[in-house]
């Protein structure tokens, strides 16, 4: 897996724990900028709500595929 899907994999692993701040999302999963989480976005997975992120339905479906 390249080092974008890991990434991806890790954000939506903690969020599927619940929302949780940007910052401390950034923190816990080493973002230096904020692109990955503007694709996220973009592509239906999460959601950016003001300081907070949540992961969305279809983000949950993708993160139990196997």
């Amino acid at each position: 897996m390249s080092r974008f899907g890991e990434t991806a994999d890790k954000i939506l692993e903690t969020l599927h724990k619940g929302n949780i701040r940007k910052s401390e999302l950034q923190k816990k999963v080493y973002l230096k900028d904020t692109e990955i989480l503007d694709f996220l976005e973009e592509y239906g997975l999460i959601e950016l709500n003001m300081d907070y992120v949540s992961i969305t339905q279809s983000g949950k479906e993708l993160l139990t595929a196997k």
